[in-house]
């Protein structure tokens, strides 16, 4: 009863269903269960910390958000889980008290977009690419009416669209920059750019001290993520401090090693086209990237590998 419990959470926390012969074996969700149930048991802890001028970064359960204080109201990237949210809330008011007028998802996965339904009432908009949207919308489809809500009213593009979009909003004391620039770690990530503080929020476009999960089924690609880092090395001053959807805060170097490190294995996958995943897992050269640890087995080189030799790499 309890496996069966816990598979039916998975699939909800998730927005999708495991997949035996896609990206998640039975092991992989069971460890992907195992993270959530961890991350749970962290929902009081979030901590908060200024990364430059009135942006924020703020650290808890399983992934990181962003924080930018405007002259009259805020501004959240990403709101981790429902759970977490009093304890996000605690975090923020320690630098102000200021109302959340803009929610801004950088894509639709739970541990990002978990605490929209509470925090909708309150905010002007939920922003976000339309396919971030139809993504959340059809994993609610599978939730009690009571749960479902917060879906993002602010669209980016088209649904199925995946040309390049933006979005600016001013804050009076600054400007903010939503941009898309297509699809990468899934088919509608966004980037969140402050020019004035040289930040940018990446969301799941980086993971830091861990292998990067992308995802094959929504439109996600080690290809795509590639050219959309590239695009942003080209775009932002070398001095700009990134907010990763995972890991700690970085500069602009550490975004040029991750790309390296992507270029590396996706070089790996195409110089061995008849290996499979635990082939290439095992033969490629770690020595370099002792920092990206394997955080179980749906991040584990195989899995990794896996989306990295994609349909869509």
């Amino acid at each position: 009863m309890l496996s069966l419990f816990l598979s039916i959470i998975f699939c909800l926390q998730a927005n999708q269903p495991a997949q035996i012969d896609g990206q998640f074996s039975i092991d992989e969700a069971r460890d992907r269960l195992y993270s959530l149930h961890q991350a749970n048991q962290q929902a009081s802890q979030v901590r908060i910390e200024k990364v430059r001028d009135n942006v924020y970064s703020l650290y808890g359960a399983n992934s990181n958000m962003g924080l930018i204080v405007g002259e009259d109201c805020l501004v959240l990237v990403d709101n981790q889980f429902e759970r977490t949210v009093p304890a996000m809330m605690t975090a923020i008011k320690t630098v102000s008290d200021k109302p959340i007028r803009y929610i801004i998802n950088t894509h639709q996965h739970s541990d990002h977009v978990g605490g929209n339904r509470v925090l909708a009432a309150d905010a002007y908009g939920i922003i976000a690419h339309a396919n971030t949207k139809a993504h959340i919308e059809r994993g609610q489809a599978r939730l009690e009416p009571e749960r479902r809500g917060g879906l993002p009213n602010l669209l980016l593009g088209k649904q199925g669209d995946r040309t390049p979009a933006s979005m600016s909003i001013s804050l009076g004391n600054q400007d903010i920059q939503v941009e898309y620039f297509g699809p990468c770690h899934s088919d509608g990530d966004v980037a969140v750019l402050v020019p004035s503080a040289k930040v940018a929020i990446l969301g799941d476009m980086l993971f830091l001290d861990q292998l990067h999960y992308i995802e094959l089924a929504t439109g996600g690609s080690c290809q795509g993520l590639i050219d959309v880092i590239g695009q942003l090395l080209t775009l932002l001053p070398y001095d700009t401090m990134v907010i990763p959807g995972h890991g700690q805060v970085c500069d602009m170097k550490e975004l040029a090693r991750h790309r390296t490190f992507l270029q590396t294995a996706l070089h790996h996958a195409r110089s061995n086209p008849d290996k499979t995943a635990r082939e290439l897992a095992e033969s490629f050269d770690k020595e370099p990237w002792k920092d990206k640890e394997p955080a179980g087995r749906i991040n584990a080189w195989t899995s990794f590998f896996n989306t990295v030799k994609g349909p869509q790499s």
